[in-house]
């Protein structure tokens, strides 16, 4: 039976909305089997517990049928109908978090039943939603698209066509709700392109942009997926990156939070692009764009935490701009948007780091030394931040004992195979560099060159500055 897939359903409800399925089920509208609702509250009362090996088949047929045989065939089938139940209840459930669809359908509705009064109540009550929304999301700008030609129509169906129509509104916002949607799509494959080399075709593409680029548009997804295309396309679209900094900046309340993401997520990557190519400016502009992340809250996910990679990333940042002082307070008054789990390993970590930049290594080797991390990538992380400590302050044979040691924890943990490489790397040239006589200029200049062609390896600015002053 379909009890497998009902469970896994199941599971993935709230409390709340699994109170709501309950009624749904028991109403007589969307289901008047008495077996399908039997079914329904057997499960429910074994909820949120449920596992499909609890579930005893002939446990549930006798639940549902007393003192009938077992018919399996029978079973699956009343099964079946409840998933439907649940599939119906979800469409309903979309529906209702979509005000912009919602209101447009209706005012379909009404105007399908030409009740005008009812229509024009609608309609104000979804323009009403629509300014209580505030930011429409990509499908909204067609939904409203939708309500604006429902408009039309009613008013032909009342008779009312004048010599001035909205229609010219109507296709206006047809245009944008497209143009929106497509420029987000664009944005997504050419991402994709910069990374995998995967090779698109781009149809009407340039004709949209010369019109976006001739057309005093100000709807800011627009505006922002826009400039964030030229930013991808482009690594000197330095006017998009200015452009799109204000509109992420102030009209951010104007912009869905998953699209504020998407942005953010653009103009940052722009950002290492530019430093990579030695415009150091950008640097600063990073941690600009991290603080109004922070500021506008489009760094944390839907449960109000912000991932450890973008904390470690914060940090990282105004270290290399020699913002400690604010560093240092970001770490112990923001680490309450860490998940409790990554909490104590990233306070720790992220403060030997600043302990590390500033030089102040006596403080760094002792958090780093003590802390015994639980997330593999941070432990990786920790001991070559502990490497470099012991290098600093000439402990080579406790340096020596961690690269050997670090060597077999990147191999053998498979859950750093991606980055394997890189650590290997950094092992491997800390080992030459110990080895290394600073009076033989061959294989110094040998040494240089060759940390300078690795392309895996995170710590090749470091390497050459100890090189250096060998």
């Amino acid at each position: 039976m379909h009890a497998t897939k009902l469970i896994q359903l199941f599971h993935q409800l709230s409390a709340e909305e699994m109170f709501r399925l309950r009624d749904f089920v028991q109403s007589p509208y969307h289901n008047k089997n008495e077996h399908v609702q039997a079914l329904f509250l057997y499960l429910d009362a074994r909820y949120p517990d449920l596992a499909p090996q609890q579930v005893d088949r002939k446990a549930v047929w006798q639940k549902l049928y007393p003192n009938k045989i077992y018919d399996d065939l029978k079973l699956r089938h009343v099964a079946s109908l409840l998933l439907k139940v649940c599939e119906e209840f979800l469409q309903v459930e979309s529906l209702r978090e979509k005000p912009v669809m919602a209101g447009a359908q209706l005012l379909q509705a009404y105007r399908r039943k030409r009740l005008a009064k009812h229509f024009v109540g609608a309609k104000r009550a979804l323009e009403q939603a629509m300014e209580k929304q505030g930011a429409l999301h990509i499908p909204d700008h067609y939904h409203h698209y939708q309500a604006l030609l429902e408009q039309e129509l009613m008013q032909e169906y009342q008779q009312e066509r004048r010599s001035t129509t909205g229609l010219q509104g109507v296709a206006d916002k047809l245009d944008e709700a497209y143009l929106v949607a497509k420029l987000k799509q664009t944005c997504g494959m050419v991402s994709y392109e910069n990374i995998y080399r995967q090779a698109y075709r781009y149809d009407l593409l340039e004709p949209l942009l010369k019109h976006i680029n001739q057309t005093p548009y100000t709807n800011p997804l627009l505006l922002g997926y826009y400039h964030g295309l030229m930013m991808l396309r482009n690594p000197e679209a330095l006017e998009s990156f200015a452009a799109m900094k204000a509109v992420l900046k102030d009209q951010a309340t104007f912009i869905p939070f998953e699209e504020a993401q998407e942005l953010h997520i653009i103009a940052r990557n722009f950002c290492i692009r530019r430093f990579n190519m030695g415009d150091q400016i950008y640097f600063k502009e990073l941690f600009d764009l991290y603080q109004l992340g922070l500021e506008t809250k489009v760094l944390l996910n839907e449960q109000g935490f912000i991932s450890p990679s973008a904390f470690k990333n914060i940090v990282a940042v105004a270290s290399r701009l020699e913002a400690f002082d604010w560093a240092e307070v970001f770490v112990k008054e923001r680490s309450a948007l860490l998940e409790e789990k990554y909490r104590s390993d990233y306070i720790n970590y992220n403060l030997a780091r600043l302990y590390f930049a500033r030089k102040q290594f006596g403080k760094a080797l002792q958090l780093l030394s003590q802390v015994e991390y639980h997330d593999v990538f941070v432990a990786a992380d920790a001991r070559t931040l502990l490497l470099k400590t012991y290098f600093e302050l000439d402990e080579y044979d406790a340096l020596d004992a961690l690269l050997e040691s670090f060597k077999q924890f990147v191999t053998r943990r498979k859950e750093v195979a991606y980055h394997r490489e890189n650590y290997l790397n950094t092992i491997k040239f800390t080992r030459y560099l110990i080895n290394l006589n600073g009076r033989d200029k061959a294989r110094k200049e040998a040494l240089g060159k060759k940390i300078q062609g690795t392309k895996i390896l995170t710590e090749k600015t470091w390497l050459l500055e100890k090189l250096a002053e060998k």
